[in-house]
């Protein structure tokens, strides 16, 4: 436990040596050969270092360039049409959003929250114009053939699907097979959507509980996994508030999202149609799949109304975004028993609300930073089973915090027990 390791002692770091591009000439040769050497031979070394590309530049244009990629992924004409929908849908939010800052952002009263407000709006509109972009490359590749993707849907059926797989099966099935009447009505047209293609994603055929009736796009009825009634079923043609885990208002936008212990599999997280998500929901769970790996992503900062994000029990990892410090409601943040690493930003004393913060057993690593001292809400943390420096007993105010509100193991499973019944009763008072 960290109380157990509290010492007063300041770690120093090192400082690193600065290195030149070339090593400094000690020897007796000539100032001529010096000059020789300075622009001939470091010139060279002096060019490659320019043309170095920092890395996570080069990242960033990976990720984005891979869904673009359409790995033969082919849409025929009505399924093209309904991605055209939705880039029409998308683009009304859009301008929606756009009116709805700049009207507070005239407010005088409330300067500062408008400014805030636009930067959230413009994050939406970035993340929500490359999933556009997608959407738009996807419906350009389409055939006039209006069936001609049934036979291609069963060339893709198998496991791991990739994004534009798992697009194309989602607007399969809302094209030919879904049949619920209030589909494309607001926002919940592009909430459905989402959903479906988190399921196909998430290999949600495999699902231990709840998955479709049928490997949708084939037609073939399989044996489903158990649900207390077919109305809960992912891909059912009722609301998708009924889904199971799934809790929503009445225009059909998703507050709660549940997919914890369903054995779900996934190599990059959630796909980026969950940004679409974004300005409803609450409640991410998809902890205790210890098949679902990836990293939290940037656009974690969008959900601007979450409260709580569970991912424990998973091998979801890396560096946690800095986008997710700026969560303004986030109370609960459970990413214990899972491989996130690095540290643990300043930024996380701007996260007022914060409630429930457990990290254990990760590979973090640096210093616990002071401000997590200044979190007034804070009622239980964990930070135990990590690689953290030694608090220094000079933080007062921190170790205070430490010392009083971390929790027992005990604790964090009465908590996690208590939560999930009070969430399936909620989710029972669905209409």
């Amino acid at each position: 436990m960290v109380t157990s390791t509290l010492i007063a002692v300041v770690t120093k770091r090192r400082r690193r040596r600065s290195h030149y591009p070339c090593p400094l000439l000690n020897s007796s040769l000539s100032f001529l050969l010096l000059i020789i050497f300075v622009f001939f031979g470091c010139h060279d070394c002096i060019a490659a270092s320019s043309q170095e590309t920092p890395p996570d530049d080069n990242n960033d244009k990976n990720n984005v360039s891979k869904l673009f990629e359409t790995n033969q992924v082919t849409l025929d004409a009505t399924s093209a049409a309904i991605a055209q929908r939705l880039i029409q849908r998308m683009k009304e939010v859009q301008v929606a959003d756009a009116a709805s800052a700049a009207a507070k952002k005239n407010d005088e009263k409330n300067d500062d929250a408008a400014k805030k407000n636009d930067d959230v709006a413009v994050v939406v509109r970035q993340s929500w114009d490359t999933l556009i972009q997608v959407l738009d490359h996807l419906a350009s590749s389409s055939t006039s053939e209006q069936n001609n993707n049934s036979t291609i849907i069963e060339t893709i059926h198998h496991h791991h699907l990739t994004q534009n797989e798992a697009r194309q099966r989602a607007l399969y099935w809302l094209s030919h097979q879904d049949t619920y009447d209030q589909k494309e009505v607001g926002i919940g047209f592009l909430h459905r959507y989402a959903l479906a293609v988190i399921y196909f994603s998430l290999e949600g055929d495999s699902w231990n509980r709840c998955s479709s009736s049928s490997h949708s796009g084939t037609g073939s009825i399989t044996a489903s996994s158990p649900c207390p009634s077919d109305n809960e079923r992912y891909l059912s043609s009722t609301s998708h508030r009924m889904w199971d885990g799934i809790n929503g208002n009445r225009d059909d936008t998703i507050t709660w999202l549940d997919l914890s212990n369903r054995n779900v599999y996934s190599d990059h997280f959630l796909p980026l149609e969950f940004t679409l998500l974004s300005p409803t929901l609450e409640l991410v769970w998809i902890s205790e799949n210890p098949d679902l790996r990836g990293t939290i992503p940037e656009y974690i900062g969008e959900f601007t109304n979450l409260e709580s994000l569970n991912v424990h029990k998973t091998n979801v990892g890396g560096v946690l975004p800095n986008s997710l410090y700026t969560l303004p409601k986030l109370s609960s943040l459970r990413l214990y028993r899972a491989n996130f690493t690095g540290s643990i930003s300043s930024n996380i004393g701007n996260m007022r609300r914060l409630k429930w913060l457990w990290i254990h057993e990760n590979g973090f690593t640096g210093v616990v930073p002071e401000e997590m001292g200044t979190l007034k809400k804070l009622e239980g943390v964990t930070l135990h089973g990590n690689q953290f420096v030694p608090i220094s007993i000079g933080d007062k105010m921190l170790v205070e915090k430490v010392q009083e509100k971390e929790v027992e193991e005990e604790v964090v499973e009465e908590v996690e027990e208590e939560e999930t019944s009070k969430e399936n009763r909620n989710l029972r008072r669905k209409l």
